[in-house]
């Protein structure tokens, strides 16, 4: 009988887990890097900037009815 509730249980956590999965539409991920480089150039100084970096976002999209 343990062993039955145990199983059951570990179903229901991949049920809820799947039907999470289900619910994530668009996952975007972006990485962002700022940096200023200073360099000589001719007779002056110039700076540069290299942009790198990382943006995370989730659109969720619900596909049961509540």
């Amino acid at each position: 009988l343990g062993g039955i509730l145990e199983s059951g249980r570990k179903e229901g956590a991949r049920r809820r887990e799947r039907e999470w999965n289900q619910d994530i539409s668009l996952i975007k991920v972006q990485f962002y890097y700022s940096q200023t480089l200073g360099y000589e150039e001719g007779e002056g100084a110039h700076s540069r900037q290299i942009i790198f970096g990382v943006q995370f976002q989730v659109t969720t999209c619900w596909l049961r009815n509540s």
